[in-house]
This record gives structure tokens, C-alpha cells and sequence, in this order.
């Protein structure tokens, strides 16, 4: 199997891209904290805006190939069933739509502690700034804890319903 062949395939491609936002939303309060440790290198800001813009895109990213996974499961035939409404139960809808949710907010609630630590490298005044600084630290940390929620959610769809795993 090659690259193409993952990035064609929804259940596939949603797979391999979703685990990018993961990845940087942890490392996200790390960078964030070294940076506002030491605002005046501009190496550690430069990661840390890195970071945080990679973490945006590479969410919308993941959040647009899950909406696309979830369409396709809903429209093509599985196992024999008709539609998506007889493969699971309500309750695993519910928790389609509420990891859904939440991941979606995951590349939203990433502009927040980008536009605090921002602010409080533009900022002269240093008790503003340390306190903006500050701000974006704990966001950070707030947005890294929302995303494992968010996985687990993905995860307990995939590994105890079977969600996106199709026999092939």
C-alpha cells in the first residue's frame, strides 16, 4: 500500500491525518512555555507560532476528512445494511457527533492562546505582557487537555464500536 492509495481511502486517510492536530496540540504548551519563559528569542516565539499555526491548519485539516468520512459512511451500503442509521445504534451516533464536536473545536480553540502569547510578545509593558503570556500558557495547556478528550472520543469509536473499520 502507498501513500496515494491511504490518502484515497476516507477511513484511511482520516486516520493518518488526525493524529498531526494531536501531536501539536501537546507539544503546543511546551513551546508556548519556553517561549514566554524567554520572549526576548525570537527562535523560541518563531517555534511556538509554528507550532500553533501548524496545529490550525492541521486541524481543519483532520476535522474536514472526518466530516467527509462520516458523509461516505452514511451513503454507501456496509455489510448489507442500506445506510449508516442501520450499521449503529443511536448511541454510537451520539458519540460521532459529539467527537465530531469537539474536534472541530480543536483548531478554534487554537487561535486563543496564539493571540494572547502575540499580544504579550508585542507588548512592552512587562506586567501586561507576562500576564498575557501567562494567559496563552494556560490556554495552551486547556487546549491540550480538550484534544486528548477529543481523541478519546475517536478512540472509543474506532476500538470498542468499530466505527470507520470496514472488512475488506
Amino acid at each position: 500500500m502507498d501513500l496515494l492509495d491511504t490518502l484515497s481511502d476516507p477511513e484511511k486517510r482520516h486516520a493518518a491525518l488526525v493524529h498531526f492536530p494531536i501531536v501539536l496540540a501537546m507539544l503546543l504548551p511546551i513551546a508556548i512555555t519556553a517561549a514566554a519563559l524567554r520572549p526576548r528569542d525570537k527562535s523560541l516565539t518563531g517555534v511556538a507560532l509554528a507550532i500553533g499555526a501548524l496545529l490550525v491548519i492541521s486541524g481543519m485539516v483532520a476535522s474536514s476528512s472526518g466530516e467527509t468520512l462520516v458523509e461516505n459512511m452514511a451513503t454507501e451500503r456496509m455489510d448489507g445494511y442500506e445506510a449508516y442509521e442501520e450499521v449503529y445504534n443511536a448511541g454510537v451516533r451520539q458519540l460521532v457527533e459529539d467527537h465530531e464536536g469537539a474536534a472541530e473545536r480543536i483548531y478554534l480553540m487554537a487561535v486563543a492562546p496564539l493571540v494572547f502569547f502575540i499580544a504579550g510578545v508585542l507588548i512592552k509593558k512587562e506586567p501586561l505582557a507576562a500576564t498575557l503570556r501567562g494567559v496563552a500558557v494556560a490556554l495552551a495547556f486547556a487546549l491540550a487537555a480538550w484534544t486528548a478528550y477529543a481523541a478519546s472520543l475517536g478512540g472509543q469509536l474506532v476500538y470498542d464500536h468499530g466505527v470507520g473499520i470496514v472488512d475488506r
